[in-house]
């Protein structure tokens, strides 16, 4: 069985699902974040699919290259990614998101490019992978809801939007 994604070079769905049910990997300061990139559709129905591919890859690029090394980033799906990373304090987490919506905003074929994110840290109560992958999912969509390009903390979804430019 297979466990990349033949277009992105990342872990695919079926390694995310095999992380998602090992509750040995987690460690006590961990964070899930997803992505959702917005207005793929748009770039595939009036440029074409192949454009919306290279999208997908320049995004997983940008990614592996602003997330810690030793993080797991996958592609969950579609234009779904997700990223597992161990952090020392709330704090840095909060730092990668930044980092990442502050270098994330481009134009891409005429089109304004943004993402939606939601995080779920372990100290949510997450017993393992799967629930932090869950309540993440939750924010994300959360997230889209109020706008898309913003991101949600799982616990603050109904206190707190950030926008992401």
């Amino acid at each position: 069985r297979a466990y990349t994604d033949a277009h992105t070079g990342l872990p695919n769905k079926g390694a995310c699902e095999v992380l998602l049910k090992n509750k040995e990997t987690v460690e006590k300061h961990t964070a899930c974040i997803m992505f959702d990139l917005n207005n793929l559709k748009i770039i595939n129905d009036t440029k074409g699919h192949s454009k919306g591919d290279q999208l997908i890859l320049n995004f997983a690029r940008f990614l592996r290259n602003i997330i810690p090394k030793e993080a797991f980033v996958g592609r969950y799906g579609g234009d779904e990614f997700v990223v597992y990373v161990n952090y020392k304090q709330e704090d840095n987490i909060k730092d990668i998101v930044n980092r990442i919506f502050n270098n994330v905003s481009c134009i891409y074929e005429g089109y304004q490019i943004s993402i939606s994110m939601g995080i779920s840290l372990l100290s949510d109560g997450n017993p393992h992978y799967y629930d932090m992958y869950r309540n993440a999912d939750k924010a994300l969509y959360e997230a889209k809801r109020s706008g898309r390009g913003q991101y949600r903390f799982y616990g603050e979804c109904s206190e707190e939007s950030k926008d992401a430019g």
